[in-house]
């Protein structure tokens, strides 16, 4: 029987070679292919990864800065003027938590018991933190090393999970005393940096722990983000906190390389040449189809000559926004930019400088907005933004700060600079707004600046009927809140 096997592989000796030849040649082309696209989506995708963890890493570290300064700040003056805390504490609170979304409370703790606390919480009037069960440990250390830092996570009233910034104050010492005076807190909400990790892409997984950073133990506990991704991280990025260190892990959800590529020589093993060669064809065409997809979908929602939203993409976005407000009960501002005398520019220095002009003047409201924040182009030269989570007084401060660094601001024209002005209308988020009325109370706050002399802003209140409720949370027992 192998003999006659073997006869027939004889006679037929020029087709089995062929057909060698043939599969050993597919099988290095199929096997080239594999790799490099391999390759390329490794790539691509450590590339990705790298992205969202500077990301993450930078949102965060933006607003641990900045909640840290101001903690300093705070600490600073009541070092100084004894009497801040109880003549000027409440304002300055205020204004803290309008301009900090994460930001939940602000606490004095002179000799580490609570004697100021904003919003105000009466019944914890008088709680020893450096007693507390939860606390203490913080407390205490708090004390041994004068440093400031970040403890909890803890729950409070109104529920949820926070972490606290504590710094210490310090007063100028008297004979034979010590100069720790207590300490000042900052309570942050949990949920923004959870919702932070949620938005990374659909193809990767993020999570934010908590690691020892001295080993001395952490003072907090926790982890936010995709279960596992820590254990099984792709990258990792670490982000120093005063006395902590914060690990942002990003896991990929998509095939491992080594996958792609196995399943790229099965293929061409089953596969003919043709079929190969139509497969090469297929990736390629798929590849040029999601650019140009990519391309349309830029195309639709961006100004082509400031790189801003254009007005049908920034209307959808108030119109989120507005769902999300009345969802949330947190207001929102949107600002007009109008560009002062712009006219003017184009008719004495010609087009091609106004085009530069509204390019420079997006790159600069852009640098000073937050990544949540949005510009779109409403027409010609002006512009409308959106503050999320920003009532009218955040807003006005914010206008203000733009319409001065609008007006330093250089616009190359030739042999010369030109400096421009702008005028702003500002209106806050109402339960019954829609984005065409919210918009026209900021276009009529914009037509009092042009009509006060320009070069200002102006803002038109919500109705007194229409203001946002926010939404009550359950209140939990005594025994669960802290600070």
């Amino acid at each position: 029987m192998l003999g006659s096997v073997f006869a027939k592989l004889q006679r037929h000796r020029s087709a089995v070679v062929g057909g060698a030849v043939t599969f050993g040649l597919l099988f290095a082309v199929v096997t080239g292919l594999a790799s490099a696209e391999a390759r390329r989506l490794e790539a691509e995708r450590a590339i990705t990864q790298e992205s969202e963890l500077r990301r993450v890493s930078s949102v965060l570290t933006k607003d641990l800065d900045v909640a840290l300064g101001e903690l300093r700040s705070l600490a600073f003056w009541i070092e100084h003027e004894p009497g801040f805390a109880t003549s000027r504490f409440d304002e300055y609170s205020r204004r803290l938590l309008e301009r900090h979304s994460m930001l939940r409370a602000t606490v004095v703790l002179k000799d580490d018991v609570i004697s100021q606390v904003y919003p105000s919480h009466p019944e914890l009037l008088g709680l020893d933190a450096s007693q507390h069960r939860t606390q203490g440990r913080s407390v205490a250390q708090l004390r041994r090393t004068r440093e400031p830092l970040v403890s909890g996570p803890t729950n409070l009233l109104p529920g949820g999970d926070y972490l606290i910034l504590r710094v210490p104050v310090h007063r100028p010492p008297a004979a034979g005393t010590d100069t720790y005076w207590g300490h000042v807190a900052f309570v942050f909400d949990m949920t923004p940096m959870e919702q932070l990790l949620t938005r990374s892409s659909r193809t990767l997984d993020a999570h934010l722990g908590l690691v020892d950073a001295d080993g001395l133990g952490t003072t907090a506990a926790f982890a936010l983000g995709a279960l596992g991704a820590a254990d099984t991280a792709d990258q990792t990025l670490d982000i120093l906190v005063p006395a902590e260190r914060w690990r942002v892990s990003v896991r990929s959800l998509s095939p491992p390389a080594s996958g792609v590529s196995a399943l790229l020589l099965t293929g061409g093993v089953l596969l003919s040449l043709v079929g190969g060669v139509a497969i090469g064809l297929l990736l390629s065409t798929t590849r040029r189809l999601h650019e140009q997809n990519d391309e349309l979908q830029k195309l639709a929602t961006t100004d082509a000559l400031t790189g801003a939203f254009n007005r049908r993409a920034v209307v959808e976005r108030t119109e989120a926004e507005l769902v999300l407000s009345q969802r949330t009960g947190k207001a929102f501002s949107v600002l007009l930019l109008d560009l002062d005398h712009f006219k003017a520019i184009n008719d004495e220095y010609g087009h091609a400088v106004g085009d530069t002009a509204l390019k420079v003047i997006v790159a600069t409201v852009k640098a000073e907005l937050r990544q949540t924040d949005v510009v779109g182009r409403w027409g010609g030269e002006e512009f409308l933004l959106i503050a999320v989570q920003t009532p009218e007084a955040g807003a006005l401060e914010l206008a203000e700060r733009l319409r001065l660094r609008i007006s330093e601001t250089q616009i190359p024209a030739g042999f010369t600079a030109l400096r421009l002005s702008a005028s702003f209308g500002i209106a806050e988020s109402s339960a019954t707004d829609t984005a065409e009325s919210l918009i026209d109370r900021a276009d009529q706050g914009l037509y009092q600046a042009k009509a006060k002399g320009r070069n200002r802003c102006a803002s038109v209140p919500v109705p007194a009927s229409s203001h946002i409720v926010p939404a009550r949370r359950a209140t939990k027992t005594s025994e669960q809140s802290s600070l």
